[in-house]
């Protein structure tokens, strides 16, 4: 019977409290590789705009997005 109510609370707040704990063991390159691989993942084919007036007009909605 103890089963039946441990196992839950240890998933549903043991396994959340303890990535934050593990989470400061991963390196930041780790980290990066990992978005990296999972931006290629969701987009393949994704163009990146490098023109002046692109990088401007993504400034600019980043700028009202976080004001």
């Amino acid at each position: 019977m103890l089963a039946v109510l441990l196992i839950p609370s240890i998933i549903y707040w043991g396994i959340p409290g303890a990535s934050g704990w593990f989470a400061r063991f991963v390196p930041v390159s780790v980290e990066e590789q990992l978005g990296n691989y999972v931006v290629n993942e969701l987009f393949p084919d994704r163009r990146i705009c490098l023109a002046d007036a692109g990088r401007k007009a993504l400034d600019e909605m980043v700028m009202r997005l976080t004001t």
